[in-house]
C-alpha cells in the first residue's frame, strides 16, 4: 500500500550528504526513474554508464535506499581507498 508522505519527509544525516556530495563530484548519480505512476525505481549512472534497480519502491523507503546506495558507493571507493 502507497503511503501519503512525500519524497520529502526523509533528511538525510551528515554522513549521507557527505557520501552525496563525494559521489556526484567523481561521476556516481543515484537518481529516481519512473516506468510509470507509483513504479519507482532507482537509477544507477557511474561514469556514464546506467544501471536500473529491478526493485519497485514506496515512497518511504525509496529517498532512504538512494542514501544507502550513496553510502554504499562512498565506503566502497573512497573510504576503503584511504585505509
Amino acid at each position: 500500500m502507497w503511503s501519503t508522505k512525500g519524497l520529502d519527509d526523509y533528511s538525510p544525516t551528515q554522513y549521507e550528504q557527505d557520501a552525496m556530495g563525494w559521489c556526484l563530484t567523481n561521476g556516481i548519480q543515484i537518481y529516481i526513474h519512473c516506468d510509470e505512476p507509483y513504479m519507482m525505481h532507482l537509477a544507477i549512472r557511474i561514469n556514464g554508464k546506467e544501471n536500473i534497480s529491478p526493485k519497485i519502491y514506496s515512497y518511504d523507503e525509496i529517498l532512504k535506499q538512494k542514501y544507502e546506495f550513496y553510502k554504499y558507493y562512498y565506503d566502497k571507493y573512497y573510504i576503503q581507498k584511504r585505509k
